[in-house]
């Protein structure tokens, strides 16, 4: 008798444990078909204007760059659903920097840093034109995953990539 009822409770505890899972699971499937969707799409795009894409990263299910070192160019989208993609021609950009908007605010003594926003600014020589790609909004997400990181790497890579066009300009 008490056999049995180890099994019953046992099957009762699997029971309630795939019922806490499931929503989950089929959340993170959701999620998973989105992005894949959206990367083909993305990469379609690339690929009808030429463009291969070596390095790319997706964010937030909503963000999307990528870049094409070799054309010099950027693909980038701060809402992938919507296609609200744009490209980026490198040979045009004079220089890459960070912004940040933030502010402190005290709470029981201490004071926290909050980024209520990240960009990636990418200047050109042409007077006012520049390009401001959102890393991150603090309107859309609750904090930030990552957003800080990330924002210096593509600095950097973008960077790099202006780097090697002057190269390759001056040794011309």
């Amino acid at each position: 008798m008490l056999q049995m009822l180890d099994y019953i409770t046992m099957a009762f505890v699997v029971a309630l444990v795939a019922a806490f899972a499931m929503p989950f699971i089929l959340h993170s499937r959701k999620n998973n078909k989105k992005k894949s969707l959206a990367k083909k799409q993305l990469m379609d795009f690339a690929n009808s204007h030429g463009l291969s894409l070596t390095t790319m990263e997706f964010w937030r299910n909503s963000y999307f760059i990528g870049l094409d070192p070799v054309k010099a160019q950027l693909v980038y989208s701060n809402d992938i659903a919507g296609n609200s993609t744009q490209i980026i021609r490198l040979r045009e950009v004079r220089d890459v920097e960070v912004h940040e908007s933030s502010r402190k605010v005290k709470h029981q003594g201490e004071t926290n840093k909050i980024i209520d926003r990240l960009e990636l600014i990418l200047n050109s020589d042409i007077p006012g034109k520049r390009w401001v790609l959102e890393v991150y909004d603090g309107e859309r997400f609750s904090d930030v995953a990552g957003e800080p990181v990330l924002i210096k790497i593509w600095k950097n890579r973008i960077q790099n990539t202006l780097d090697g066009l002057t190269v390759r300009m001056t040794v011309s």
